[in-house]
């Protein structure tokens, strides 16, 4: 902490600005000055107080030009741009004053109010680092030498002081300091919001020493009243910054009611908060304290909240439908389910997984061509995260997955059994017959191609993309099995028939397909499937040996 000298504080320090004016202030300043520089800081500090702090900048650069660089008006000037968000350049400037001899209670509140904004603007940007807390622990050692040496000067350090000091872990002084910011702003619903987060805080500290019962009691009814003055106080925000303040004051009033179980009316303001800022709550963390019926109940109310108070067209609320959808799912509510996630996953298509849930949403409602088409959007999409959808709960799945594949075939839609195939594949790398199943889907596929459109060079080609896809596919199921009969028969027909390439590899698979189908026939115990398998790559690879020996290239 910087020490400051409380003797040297000159009136007047004979200097220009040593900072850039604002194009108002410059442009005032082409003119003949019609007002005092004390009559200018009055207009200044009313357009400040009124949130207008562009304007009031402009009035204080030129009261401080006016005064030749009085510190009276370059205390403003800086003042303006902690309310404007330039916090280091604030600390650069406050610092060539303690430079050039200048101290006391009003270096202290330009250094505190300060590193409080930039803690706060931290924690704004996600940052979680030692950095926030040096931040507010430096704040509160010059606000409270700031408001203990002038307790009347610094009515907007209060709060500020009360936030520092809530971060630093020292209620008491946080308590104190909020409690005045509330009696000197009675309807300001940030200072409110400090002063329940204070009490709430202390509520905690205490609730479970019975001895303090009437004290923890105390708290967390003070915590409880501060939340709802600030919720009525913005009641209807028309700014951005008060639509996330009321989220925020609404989202600890649902903590405050949580902790007295009053698990209904928590999640009614959890609910509101949602509606104002979906990211005001933890939706994880809801999920374990209000429970699965509880966090859908405050979903509900925050969805229909946040259409009313944004529009359907805002996408801010996707991860709200995200977690509705999941909500629904798990009370089988499978078309509602469906509804939310199709919303999410159309306002932020980075929601890969919802269309694992649409899939498993149509699947329940007996939807099973559309649920394979929704679960092909998630391979599209992002093919390591089907994977792990099907991992969550990989028996069932797989089964599910299995079961539309097979609708899929059965109406000839190859391209999404073949996915959902390699879906699977995906997820039993160590199963050969997941692979070889979406083989044999784009090799149908391209021979569905070639019937139904001809033979032109156009359709070849595509075909030909199919074909190649089925290769890869037979490649990775032999890697695991390399002799399988069948797979090498099927491995030599894509080279044979398909792709008309490698006729020497060919013959090599049929011949191999031949030798291992009649070693695996010669077995005992085969099961009457085996048997049938088997005996289907024998009689086949020596059909397609002889068609390849002759030269003969038609699909059959």
């Amino acid at each position: 902490m910087i020490h400051t000298n409380r003797l040297i504080i000159p009136i007047v320090l004979g200097l220009a600005p040593s900072f850039p004016l604002s194009a108002a202030a410059a442009a005032n300043c082409q003119e003949e000055a019609q007002s005092s520089p004390h009559e200018l800081l009055e207009r200044g500090r009313r357009d400040l107080e009124r949130g207008n702090p562009d304007k009031a900048l402009a009035l204080f650069e030129e009261a401080d030009i006016l005064s030749g660089g009085d510190f009276s008006t370059r205390f403003w000037v800086l003042r303006t741009w902690i309310a404007l968000g330039r916090f280091n350049d604030t600390l650069d400037a406050v610092e060539r004053l303690v430079t050039n001899g200048v101290g006391g209670e009003r270096i202290d509140y330009l250094f505190g109010m300060a590193l409080h904004g930039k803690g706060a603007a931290y924690l704004d940007q996600g940052v979680r680092d030692n950095s926030v807390g040096m931040a507010f622990n430096d704040a509160l050692g010059y606000l409270l030498s700031a408001t203990e040496a002038a307790p009347d000067e610094f009515p907007d350090a209060w709060a500020p002081l009360a936030e520092a000091a809530w971060y630093s872990q020292d209620l008491v002084v946080a308590r104190e300091a909020a409690e005045k910011a509330v009696s000197l702003k009675k309807r300001d619903a940030k200072a409110a919001y400090v002063l329940g987060r204070v009490a709430l805080s202390q509520f905690v500290a205490v609730k479970d020493n019975s001895a303090r019962a009437e004290q923890a009691a105390a708290h967390h009814k003070r915590a409880r009243q501060a939340f709802e003055s600030g919720i009525a106080i913005l009641r209807k925000p028309k700014e951005a910054a008060d639509m996330t303040l009321l989220a925020k004051l609404q989202a600890r009033l649902g903590d405050t009611l949580l902790w007295k179980q009053a698990t209904v009316d928590a999640g009614k303001a959890y609910g509101a908060a949602m509606g104002w800022d979906p990211t005001a709550v933890d939706y994880g963390q809801l999920w374990g304290s209000l429970g699965a019926e509880g966090l859908l109940a405050a979903l509900e109310i925050g969805a229909e909240a946040f259409t009313k108070n944004h529009g359907s067209e805002s996408k801010a609320d996707a991860t709200l439908l995200w977690w509705l959808g999941y909500g629904r799912f798990s009370a089988v509510d499978y078309a509602g389910a469906e509804e939310a996630f199709t919303s999410c996953v159309a306002k932020w298509p980075d929601y890969v997984n919802s269309w694992f849930y649409i899939g498993m949403s149509r699947y329940h409602q007996t939807k099973y061509l559309e649920a394979g088409e929704a679960f092909a959007q998630n391979w599209d999409a992002d093919p390591n995260d089907l994977v792990a959808s099907i991992d969550s709960n990989r028996e069932t799945n797989t089964a599910i997955f299995q079961y539309v594949i097979g609708q899929l075939a059965a109406k000839q839609k190859f391209v999404y059994a073949a996915k959902l195939s390699e879906a699977l594949a995906g997820s039993q790398p160590d199963d050969w017959r997941f692979p070889n199943n979406a083989g044999l889907f784009w090799r149908n596929q391209g021979e569905v191609l070639l019937r139904g459109l001809g033979r032109s060079a156009k359709t070849k080609a595509k075909a030909a993309e199919f074909f190649e896809l089925a290769l890869v596919q037979y490649e990775a199921a032999l890697a695991l099995d390399p002799q399988h009969p069948n797979l090498l028969n099927d491995t030599g027909v894509i080279l044979h028939y398909g792709l008309a390439r490698e006729d020497e590899r060919a013959l090599d698979l049929y011949r191999q397909a031949i030798k291992y189908a009649e070693e695996r026939l010669g077995r005992d115990g085969l099961t009457t499937e085996e048997k049938d398998l088997y005996e289907t790559a024998l009689r086949d690879g020596k059909n397609n040996l002889k068609k390849l020996e002759n030269g003969e290239r038609r699909n059959g």
